[in-house]
């Protein structure tokens, strides 16, 4: 059984809890958030324990991995002290929004050889995964080119909030299935840290394209 600590019970929060919930192999230990009454919901919904302090669950050594779900200033603390205490740990993404700073983290925790993995849940989404492996196999031939827009008008509405979580939930159930099997077998989970610190890297190659109209050019790592 792996043993959970949750930071961070909003509404991301509360779908990891969940999936932490209906996993025959995982239980949910503590959970933390600086708002006690979203804490203590989810404590009450999940049968488990509200930690009082961050540090009380990082450091219980019956906890075997954590989840960070808080906001997004809180990720780089949390994840280095998760790594620093031997937990592993599923971390939302973005690492954070500066990256010279996820690289600051790297360097700080590279050396215990950390099982990191970030939070791509797209990836395990069966209608994602099927074109990725259709492409891969090569059954639409050579891929070219490939466009992908997704971008919302306005503000969505209650309504969708519910639907995205619905619509999604096989993807983080399957997403956490994933990290507790690579803990069991002793292997890296992906999309990894790596994956976390490229994607950001992608994100301020294009601000910076669209703001100079000009081409830019992502060296190596």
């Amino acid at each position: 059984m792996i043993r959970f600590a949750l930071f961070g019970c909003g509404r991301i929060g509360r779908v990891h809890a969940d999936s932490i919930d209906v996993h025959p192999r995982a239980e949910l230990a503590w959970v933390y958030d600086p708002i006690e009454s979203a804490a203590s919901e989810v404590a009450k919904r999940y049968g488990t324990t509200i930690a009082p302090a961050v540090d009380v669950a990082i450091d219980d050594p019956s906890v075997d991995a954590v989840v960070i779900a808080s906001a997004t200033p809180t990720h780089v603390d949390l994840l280095t002290r998760a790594v620093q205490a031997g937990k592993a740990l599923l971390c939302e993404k973005p690492i954070d929004l500066d990256l010279a700073r996820v690289d600051r983290c790297w360097t700080d925790i590279a050396a215990l050889n950390p099982i990191v993995m970030l939070g791509f849940n797209r990836r395990f989404d069966p209608s994602f995964r099927e074109v990725r492996d259709r492409v891969a196999a090569g059954d639409i031939g050579r891929l070219e080119q490939l466009t992908i827009v997704s971008r919302d008008p306005a503000p969505a509405a209650p309504e969708y909030l519910n639907f995205f979580l619905d619509r999604y939930t096989p993807a983080y159930r399957a997403e956490l299935d994933h990290l507790i099997t690579a803990m069991e077998q002793g292997e890296q989970p992906s999309p990894g840290f790596d994956d976390g610190r490229e994607a950001l890297a992608l994100a301020d190659a294009a601000r910076e394209s669209l703001q100079t109209g000009q081409t830019v050019r992502l060296g190596p790592s």
